[in-house]
């Protein structure tokens, strides 16, 4: 098995490394950052401080060494707006931190000069020390500094990673941006995204790791970061279930785990006991031939088999699910729509799939044999009008008879609404479904007896569903609801030939419900 360096725990902090030799891009000089002194007064890189102040009761400070910077601007996901502000086509309101209030969502500048994400000016302490310091909302944040560039808007200049907050994976690339979490102080209306903390004690942390496969791009292999959930075991007898996840555009195989902070909401579901311990691979797509369809066969004929080969995990396609977000999403309704077999769960995420099309009836007829069809979409995306393609496409498979779940959000195209949207997909849908199936055996005076059997419809639980079963006979209960405690539960009552006998499970926090209906003989 080829692969790269064992991840290092996540909240580890380890010495600052350096920046690439100064170099002139784009009209900025990059100059190389100063590691930090071990007798510096403040800690570089991001501190958070719980404050009890307005607007949020939270303070970020980022603070940077660079000696030979004359300016230094941070380029952070921290601006805001109102969503009903936000519409296509129009600038939206950009507000700082310090102007947060309830209801706003992350948001950027549309269009015009410096249209994105708002770039700030940070301040030089009197220890030489450049500094950012702005109240945030609950979440994740992902920044990165801009270095003796001439625009004010940041515009032609690189992007430089934060070397006192480096992320998992060896030699930090996966792009410039560092990530910093804020908790939440409800007193001040903020949503608590504590899904996106680390967890605290170390024993409940999952594994990432770098694997190289055998791949039709370009340079001939491929990297895929791979999960490994806390106690993997590559021994266990009962094999892992797999979630493969897509980046959007520009992005590559480390945007989930570092921009995505996916270990975190992973960690925190399964020490919940919000979902199964799984096996998440995170693919990329850029250089693979043959776009969407060309990925798609990569997907089935490469990356799948290697997985299998060198990880713990189910060969069957009712233990595997399939993630991604903008153009990955793109590509999940690509294979929703023509490798539909493969996949028990897919999560189509502000999907750049274009405008609806109706599935043809063999396409249909193959995805309503698909467990959950899970979509969710920012509501004021505004790219490519993927809000409404998403909801036309949430609708439209809904009414042909697809399980769909959906997840919808105020807020725009940004990891905001992706590490949301895999939250909502782990704890409300993969590899939840249950099958439940009862027998009827008559008895004498017009009694039956009925037997319950549960059954999780995946096959990598190391546990057996949970929960009530309720009994009833054309439509209406009979008999007190039974505790499910081993795999079938029994119960005698009166019935007659021709009336329908119902059964339904409740489901667990693992386990979704599921009901079953027959006719007394």
């Amino acid at each position: 098995m080829s692969s790269g360096t064992p991840s290092r725990p996540r909240l580890r902090r380890w010495l600052p490394t350096m920046v690439a030799a100064a170099a002139l891009v784009g009209g900025s000089a990059l100059v190389p950052a100063t590691p930090a002194a071990a007798d510096d007064a403040a800690p570089l890189g991001p501190t958070v401080s719980k404050t009890g102040l307005p607007p949020t009761g939270y303070e970020v400070t980022i603070r940077y060494k660079n000696d030979g910077a004359s300016r230094v601007q941070i380029a952070p996901e921290m601006t805001f707006s109102d969503p009903a502000l936000i519409t296509s086509g129009t600038a939206a309101e950009t507000k700082p931190g310090s102007q947060w209030e309830p209801g706003d969502v992350p948001g950027i500048k549309l269009s015009g000069e410096g249209a994105g994400w708002t770039v700030y000016e940070m301040t030089k302490d009197a220890d030489g020390i450049w500094t950012y310091r702005s109240p945030l909302p609950s979440g994740t944040f992902n920044y990165a500094f801009v270095v003796n560039c001439a625009s004010d808007a940041g515009t032609g200049c690189p992007r430089i990673p934060d070397p006192a907050n480096p992320v998992w994976n060896p030699d930090d690339v996966g792009g410039p941006n560092r990530q910093v979490y804020v908790p939440s102080d409800r007193s001040y209306g903020t949503l608590d995204k504590y899904v996106e903390a680390p967890v605290s004690d170390a024993a409940d942390r999952g594994t990432f790791q770098h694997y190289s496969y055998p791949s039709t791009s370009t340079a001939g292999t491929q990297g895929l970061s791979v999960y490994t959930p806390p106690g993997y075991n590559k021994n266990r007898s009962t094999p892992y279930p797999t979630i493969y996840l897509s980046h959007g555009a520009g992005g590559d195989e480390y945007d989930w785990s570092n921009s995505g902070v996916a270990g975190n909401i992973l960690d925190n579901a399964i020490a919940e006991g919000r979902m199964q311990p799984s096996v998440v691979v995170m693919t990329n797509f850029n250089g693979i031939p043959g776009g969407t369809a060309g990925y798609a066969t990569e997907i089935t004929t490469k990356v799948i088999p290697y997985v299998q080969k060198n990880l713990n995990v189910s060969k069957r396609a009712s233990d595997r699910a399939f993630a991604g977000l903008s153009a990955g999403g793109g590509r999940a309704n690509y294979l929703l729509f023509n490798t539909t077999d493969q996949f028990a769960y897919y999560g189509l995420w502000s999907a750049a799939a274009g405008t609806y099309v109706a599935p043809t009836e063999a396409q249909l007829a193959a995805m309503k044999k698909v467990e959950v069809v899970h979509i969710g979409t920012g509501l004021q995306d505004w790219l490519a009008n993927i809000n409404l393609s998403s909801l036309q496409r949430e609708a439209g498979l809904k009414a042909a008879g697809v399980n769909v779940v959906a997840f919808n959000q105020p807020g725009i195209h940004s990891w905001d609404i992706w590490r949301m949207e895999l939250n909502d997909f782990l704890r409300r849908v993969a590899f939840k479904a249950t099958t439940t199936n009862l027998t009827v055996a008559q008895k004498n005076n017009g009694k039956v007896k009925i037997t319950a059997k549960v059954a999780a419809d995946a096959k990598t639980s190391t546990v057996s569903p949970t929960g009530r079963v309720e009994f009833l006979v054309d439509g209406r209960v009979v008999g007190a609801p039974q505790e499910l405690t081993g795999k079938s539960v029994s119960i005698t009552v009166t019935a007659q030939p021709g009336q329908q006998v119902t059964v339904r499970y409740s489901g667990n926090a693992l386990f979704n419900g599921s009901s079953r209906t027959v006719t007394v003989d």
